[in-house]
């Protein structure tokens, strides 16, 4: 009777390490049981199988390290849980019309979209990776497509926003938020 005790109270203290300190956030799991909470093991990553927002059916269409690219037209960033459109508005607009482009955007059916700061966008640049926009190379995965090199974020100071640079990496600098040609939209949300 003692062993059988035993044994169910290893196998409690096993399931207890199996349930609560896999992340279950990134390419770690070979099956189901590998991920936490109701998420399931799909192409080596934790996914949460769930719909939200009008049930709009999400499978995997590619990836590319951290990114998990769907077919409803978003991209997952699984490092930072930051789900971005898969591509910009297509052309270089004033930070005005940017900003409701990427409050009005409904990708993939959501309805949460908004601006990114320049953090976000800073932290989606990747130098070790590299394609052709319009008129330069960007530095981003080629699961989100960029018409422009330049993208606008949130941060702002009195009537300048400030760009993001895909080709270097870096901000580009303030301009007036009525600036035309200042860069283009790309809508961002929470992942969850």
């Amino acid at each position: 009777m003692k062993k059988v005790v035993f044994f169910l109270n290893l196998t409690a203290i096993a399931i207890f390490f199996v349930l609560f300190f896999s992340t279950g956030t990134h390419a770690d799991c070979t099956k189901d049981i590998d991920c936490k909470g109701d998420r399931v093991c799909e192409k080596g990553i934790c996914v949460d199988p769930r719909q939200t927002n009008n049930n709009v059916q999400k499978t995997i269409r590619a990836q590319d390290g951290r990114f998990i690219a769907y077919n409803n037209g978003t991209v997952l960033d699984t490092w930072t849980n930051l789900m971005w459109a898969a591509h910009d508005n297509g052309s270089a607009i004033s930070w005005e019309i940017a900003k409701s482009y990427c409050e009005n955007y409904r990708g993939g059916g959501y309805t949460d979209w908004r601006m990114p700061t320049l953090n976000e966008l800073t932290g989606l640049s990747d130098s070790s990776k590299s394609y052709r926009a319009q008129y330069n190379d960007v530095h981003l995965t080629e699961l989100i497509k960029l018409t422009i090199g330049s993208c606008w974020s949130s941060d702002t100071r009195g009537s300048d926003a400030l760009l993001f640079n895909f080709w270097r990496g870096t901000w580009y600098g303030f301009r007036n938020v009525s600036d035309n040609l200042g860069g283009a939209a790309l809508p961002v949300r929470s992942g969850k």
